[in-house]
């Protein structure tokens, strides 16, 4: 007998039990609900405590995004850099070691995205090494130019 999935109040499922209809996260708006409305929030939520209660609801029930996934981006998003790298490698590797990937489903496939990588990669936008090559190699043109003077 196949086993129910586990249902968590916070976790942003709105599924049923006879079988309602899947709602995929929507973590580009949560995001944003999240740093119009709840950001401001937190930064004095010893007197507005109440306040953040309807956006993290809305997060929950028009976004299906589960509030431990948002916080944690939202807390790697306000990490340094090389500490989020660190974290990232972290949760790859402990994806991988876990055997936990995403299934493979009709709708990623017929969008072409089946098989992504769940921590996606990119090279950095101000690569310092990058940045230390070009000026070596223009110190070394205007080195040689200096030469031939």
């Amino acid at each position: 007998m196949p086993r129910k999935p586990k249902v968590n109040a916070d976790d942003g499922e709105t599924e049923t039990e006879n079988g309602g209809q899947y709602h995929p996260p929507n973590m580009v708006e949560a995001k944003k609900i999240h740093d119009l409305e709840i950001k401001p929030g937190l930064a004095v939520i010893a007197t507005k405590k109440g306040d953040i209660a309807e956006p993290y609801k809305k997060i929950k029930d028009d976004c299906h995004c589960p509030r431990l996934i948002l916080n944690f981006l939202v807390a790697l998003d306000n990490m340094e850099e090389h500490k989020r790298d660190h974290h990232l490698l972290a949760l790859r590797e402990g994806l991988l070691a876990y055997k936990l990937f995403m299934p493979s489903d009709m709708v990623t496939k017929a969008k072409g995205e089946d098989g992504q990588e769940v921590v996606p990669t990119k090279d950095r936008d101000n690569a310092p090494l990058a940045a230390l090559a070009e000026e070596m190699a223009e110190e070394d043109i205007s080195a040689e130019s200096e030469k031939s003077d």
